[in-house]
Protein backbone atom coordinates (compact mmCIF):
# COMPACT_ATOMS: atom_id res chain seq x y z
CA UNK A 1 0.00 0.00 0.00
CA UNK A 2 1.22 3.55 -1.03
CA UNK A 3 1.31 6.40 1.49
CA UNK A 4 0.80 9.66 0.13
CA UNK A 5 1.85 12.87 2.21
CA UNK A 6 -0.21 16.26 1.65
CA UNK A 7 2.11 19.40 2.93
CA UNK A 8 -1.09 20.95 4.05
CA UNK A 9 -0.12 24.92 6.05
CA UNK A 10 -1.32 23.98 9.94
CA UNK A 11 -1.54 28.07 10.71
CA UNK A 12 -4.30 29.59 9.48
CA UNK A 13 -3.47 33.32 10.43
CA UNK A 14 -0.85 35.68 10.07
CA UNK A 15 0.39 38.24 12.59
CA UNK A 16 -0.22 41.97 12.15
CA UNK A 17 1.69 44.21 14.45
CA UNK A 18 -0.15 48.16 14.95
CA UNK A 19 1.38 49.77 17.63
CA UNK A 20 3.08 47.87 20.35
CA UNK A 21 0.44 45.33 19.50
CA UNK A 22 0.15 41.79 17.93
CA UNK A 23 -2.99 40.31 16.36
CA UNK A 24 -3.81 37.04 14.92
CA UNK A 25 -5.81 37.65 11.89
CA UNK A 26 -7.34 34.23 10.47
CA UNK A 27 -7.99 33.32 6.79
CA UNK A 28 -10.16 30.01 7.48
CA UNK A 29 -13.20 30.27 5.34
CA UNK A 30 -15.78 31.04 8.06
CA UNK A 31 -13.22 34.62 8.73
CA UNK A 32 -13.04 35.40 5.16
CA UNK A 33 -16.65 35.00 4.76
CA UNK A 34 -16.66 37.59 7.43
CA UNK A 35 -14.06 40.17 6.27
CA UNK A 36 -15.58 40.09 3.11
CA UNK A 37 -18.97 40.68 4.07
CA UNK A 38 -17.81 43.68 6.55
CA UNK A 39 -15.84 44.82 3.83
CA UNK A 40 -18.57 45.38 1.50
CA UNK A 41 -20.37 47.12 4.36
CA UNK A 42 -17.05 49.57 4.82
CA UNK A 43 -16.88 50.21 1.11
CA UNK A 44 -20.58 51.23 0.34
CA UNK A 45 -20.67 53.65 3.44
CA UNK A 46 -17.56 54.91 2.18
CA UNK A 47 -19.00 55.55 -0.91
CA UNK A 48 -22.00 57.10 0.60
CA UNK A 49 -19.86 59.58 2.82
CA UNK A 50 -17.78 60.38 -0.50
CA UNK A 51 -20.80 61.35 -2.40
CA UNK A 52 -22.14 63.57 0.21
CA UNK A 53 -21.82 67.51 -0.25
CA UNK A 54 -19.96 68.11 3.44
CA UNK A 55 -19.72 71.89 2.61
CA UNK A 56 -23.87 72.01 2.78
CA UNK A 57 -24.57 69.89 5.82
CA UNK A 58 -25.46 70.77 8.90
CA UNK A 59 -23.59 70.40 12.13
CA UNK A 60 -25.68 67.99 13.12
CA UNK A 61 -25.61 66.33 10.05
CA UNK A 62 -21.64 66.18 10.09
CA UNK A 63 -22.28 65.03 13.47
CA UNK A 64 -24.09 62.15 12.57
CA UNK A 65 -21.93 61.41 10.01
CA UNK A 66 -18.65 61.27 12.14
CA UNK A 67 -20.57 58.91 14.33
CA UNK A 68 -21.71 56.26 11.70
CA UNK A 69 -17.79 56.60 10.31
CA UNK A 70 -16.86 55.55 13.88
CA UNK A 71 -19.01 52.60 14.27
CA UNK A 72 -18.33 51.25 10.24
CA UNK A 73 -15.10 52.13 11.29
CA UNK A 74 -15.40 49.88 14.58
CA UNK A 75 -17.22 47.10 13.62
CA UNK A 76 -14.70 46.56 10.48
CA UNK A 77 -11.24 46.88 12.64
CA UNK A 78 -13.31 44.56 15.40
CA UNK A 79 -14.13 42.11 12.68
CA UNK A 80 -10.16 41.58 11.76
CA UNK A 81 -8.72 41.71 15.37
CA UNK A 82 -11.97 41.23 17.85
CA UNK A 83 -14.03 42.61 20.10
CA UNK A 84 -12.26 45.65 21.89
CA UNK A 85 -9.60 45.69 19.54
CA UNK A 86 -11.06 49.50 17.97
CA UNK A 87 -9.87 51.90 20.89
CA UNK A 88 -6.47 49.86 21.23
CA UNK A 89 -6.40 50.32 16.90
CA UNK A 90 -7.38 53.99 17.19
CA UNK A 91 -4.96 55.11 20.21
CA UNK A 92 -1.96 53.37 17.93
CA UNK A 93 -3.29 55.30 14.86
CA UNK A 94 -2.88 58.37 17.13
CA UNK A 95 -6.68 58.98 17.48
CA UNK A 96 -6.44 59.63 13.52
CA UNK A 97 -9.52 58.83 11.08
CA UNK A 98 -6.94 59.47 8.10
CA UNK A 99 -4.29 56.44 10.15
CA UNK A 100 -7.07 54.39 10.82
CA UNK A 101 -8.63 54.45 7.07
CA UNK A 102 -5.34 53.53 6.13
CA UNK A 103 -4.98 50.35 8.24
CA UNK A 104 -8.75 49.78 6.85
CA UNK A 105 -7.51 49.75 3.18
CA UNK A 106 -4.09 47.25 4.26
CA UNK A 107 -6.75 45.13 5.90
CA UNK A 108 -8.55 44.70 2.54
CA UNK A 109 -5.53 44.52 0.43
CA UNK A 110 -4.01 42.00 3.20
CA UNK A 111 -7.55 40.06 2.49
CA UNK A 112 -7.14 40.26 -1.27
CA UNK A 113 -3.97 38.79 -1.51
CA UNK A 114 -5.25 36.05 0.61
CA UNK A 115 -7.95 34.96 -1.64
CA UNK A 116 -5.48 36.22 -5.05
CA UNK A 117 -3.02 33.50 -3.60
CA UNK A 118 -5.72 30.85 -3.13
CA UNK A 119 -7.57 31.34 -6.06
CA UNK A 120 -3.95 31.54 -8.37
CA UNK A 121 -2.59 28.20 -6.71
CA UNK A 122 -6.25 26.81 -7.87
CA UNK A 123 -5.99 27.99 -11.65
CA UNK A 124 -2.26 27.16 -12.03
CA UNK A 125 -3.67 23.43 -11.31
CA UNK A 126 -6.14 23.50 -13.93
CA UNK A 127 -4.39 24.74 -16.04
CA UNK A 128 -1.69 22.44 -15.80
CA UNK A 129 -3.58 19.53 -15.96
CA UNK A 130 -5.43 20.88 -19.01
CA UNK A 131 -2.20 21.36 -20.42
CA UNK A 132 -1.18 17.55 -20.42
Amino acid sequence: MAKITFDVQSSNYDEIEIGDKVYNVYYDDASIEKYHEQAKKYAEKSKEFAAKDIENLSDEEVEQMKQESNEIAKDFIETFFGKGSFDEVFEACGRSSFNLVHVCDQLIEWMGSKTEVANSKVAAKYKTKRKK
